[in-house]
């Protein structure tokens, strides 16, 4: 009887020992034994071989498993796995740079102005990699950054440098896969890259070559030709103006470059249009006083939070009067449609030019017949030289056989930017060619007097004492509409106070 807790003889632990000392009696190790079995000249032992190396149990697995658990253990496989893991590795890379090349499958024939618009690296290249090379894309990134930048830096990524790296490495196994080139090559041309760099990128596997990148644009011109033609058969704007080319060390005027279009409803507001009266069209209604009113308490509370250093750690109240309310919201993601057409040699500096530019982009560029805008309102926002020679070009054609020969289709708007640039050049009393810096004089100028103002009416001696009282959201709009009383001048009625806004 054994006793209670002992192995039985035939146990598998006594089994072991068993077989232990039959190898030390043979002056044979375990390693000797297993060399012994797996070695190919050995016939008698091949279903044993077949058998250990079938790995049914995955018992092969679990072995080195453990050696690599064991802190003295991996140490000794390491030198024998760095002799092949090269050669398992390119291996491995060739077959998912196989895949990466026909995902990234795209020509200078099969580029399309749809395609373009919605290309993105990150939405486009990313996932892809992450799929098509699980393990070339982890190497670059662990070969882009240190162990401590990956521990610590969470801001900076090396994603769009690994993705670009890989589609270099994809033309350069096809020069069929320019998915990546040539936006690439299409972004440094609009910014006006040079030749030379173009070839430059093409030679790094960045780009295509300048040569296939004006065969690329040429085609694209008559496609977004296509698709501005598609558009011009229903309601859209369209807007042109001279654009500006630097050729070489000199800057050159060039004509006229009808900008773009746009699309809604005109001729459906025109319809239900009724006669324009002061009262119901220019004058705001209580509604449009009240918000114009609200935005601009906001406009004044936001330059005191963010001009006077003794707000920077004042919290903000969380009260919906101290945020802009929408008007007239636009749908997230909403992107006004643009069809760009091609630039023109001819000089819209004149009435005679903008009558000619009118007809270049219906007549010769989009194919339009005349009579298909006949009773259709275009609207065209210009600057006010193109307007002016616009409304000008209208008096000398009044007798022409149809709204289009009369150009009274085109219903002109004034540009804001232009609107600003006139304010501006009023202000100087003189027309100026840098417009930001006059601009960011004015506003720093009214940034000054509306502290001043918050100054005088906070009824503290200072910012920094009104700061220090913690004012609530109603003091804050009560100053505000207070400020605005006293200190802005309108019309017809003189500030109450020294100071003007």
């Amino acid at each position: 009887m054994e006793p209670d807790g002992a192995e039985p003889a035939s146990g598998p632990k006594q089994r072991l020992k068993t077989i232990l000392q039959i190898l030390r009696d043979g002056r044979m190790s375990v390693l000797d034994f297993l060399l012994q079995i797996l070695r190919s000249d050995k016939a008698d032992f091949v279903k044993h071989r077949e058998q250990f190396f079938s790995n049914p149990s995955g018992k092969v697995i679990k072995l080195l498993d453990l050696i690599f658990r064991d802190k003295k253990g991996r140490m000794v496989p390491i030198p024998w796995m760095e002799q092949h893991a090269t050669d398992l590795v390119i291996e491995k890379v060739v077959k998912e740079t196989d895949g990466v090349k026909k995902a990234l499958v795209w020509t200078t024939k099969s580029a399309a102005p749809d395609g373009l618009l919605t290309w993105d690296i990150g939405g486009a290249i990313g996932p892809l990699v992450t799929n098509q090379a699980p393990a070339l894309g982890p190497v670059l990134q662990a070969a882009a950054k240190t162990k401590r930048a990956r521990d610590k830096n969470k801001i900076k990524t090396s994603t769009a440098a690994c993705s670009a790296i890989v589609t270099q490495l994809a033309k350069e196994r096809s020069q069929h896969a320019l998915y990546f080139a040539i936006p690439f090559a299409l972004f440094f041309w609009t910014n006006g890259a040079p030749r030379q760099t173009i070839e430059a990128l093409h030679k790094c596997g960045l780009g295509i070559s300048f040569s296939s990148l004006t065969v690329l644009l040429h085609q694209l011109a008559g496609e977004s030709l296509q698709r501005a033609a598609r558009v011009i058969s229903g309601p859209h704007a369209l807007c042109w103006d001279n654009i500006n080319i630097k050729t070489s060390i000199f800057a050159e005027q060039r004509g006229s470059a009808p900008g773009k279009s746009a699309v809604w409803n005109a001729r459906a507001r025109a319809k239900q249009a009724t006669g324009l009266t002061f009262n119901d069209g220019a004058r705001p209604t209580s509604d449009q006083r009240k918000a114009f009113h609200s935005q601009i308490r906001v406009h004044i509370i936001n330059i005191l939070l963010k001009f006077s250093k003794s707000f920077e750690e004042f919290e903000r109240p969380d009260d919906p009067r101290l945020v802009h309310s929408d008007r007239r919201k636009m749908p997230d993601g909403h992107c006004t449609k643009q069809y760009p057409l091609r630039t023109s040699t001819i000089d819209e500096s004149s009435t005679s030019g903008n009558v000619a530019a009118t007809s270049g982009v219906y007549i010769n560029q989009l194919k339009v017949n005349s009579e298909d805008i006949f009773n259709r309102a275009v609207p065209s926002t210009n600057d006010q030289s193109t307007n002016a020679r616009i409304r000008a070009a209208k008096a000398l054609r009044t007798k022409g056989t149809n709204p289009f020969t009369r150009i009274q289709f085109l219903q002109l708007g004034f540009g804001l930017l232009r609107l600003c640039m006139n304010l501006i050049w009023a202000l100087l009393r003189a027309a100026s060619t840098d417009y930001h810096a006059p601009l960011t004089a004015l506003f720093q100028i009214l940034d000054g007097a509306i502290l001043n103002a918050w100054r005088i009416e906070c009824g503290c001696p200072s910012l920094a004492a009104f700061a220090s009282s913690n004012p609530s959201a109603d003091d804050l709009v009560r100053i505000d509409d207070q400020a605005v009383q006293n200190h802005v001048s309108l019309p017809d009625q003189k500030p109450t106070k020294a100071t003007r806004v």
